[in-house]
């Protein structure tokens, strides 16, 4: 599954680091190309086609992707890790890491 994963490691408490996002990705049988939402190359990689695309960051994160991917079919999944998360939280995304992983099952 060719899957983007879109991180703000200025948000909230800044857990959980790149390292850690990409080592609970892989866990979970993913295989993430990595790119933070502040770095050069943000909006080139989203206009790639992605089977999946993972936003960990708060909701000027998620707001920033999804409307990059507006008019495409393509999964968001949301790993809410910023101050209030309220787009998360309103679609039902609540949660903190359990014990040393983030996503990992």
């Amino acid at each position: 599954m060719k899957t983007l994963l879109i991180h703000n490691p200025k948000a909230g408490s800044k857990l959980p680091s790149a390292a850690e996002l990409t080592r609970d990705a892989k866990a979970a049988q993913l295989d993430p190309i990595y790119q933070n939402v502040k770095g050069w190359g943000f909006k080139a990689a989203l206009a790639k086609k992605w089977d999946l695309v993972i936003v960990a960051g708060g909701d000027g994160t998620v707001t920033k992707v999804a409307r990059e991917l507006k008019n495409r079919k393509t999964p968001l999944a949301i790993l809410p890790s910023g101050t209030a998360n309220n787009i998360a939280s309103s679609l039902g995304v609540s949660g903190k890491p359990k014990g040393d992983s983030w996503c990992a099952p």
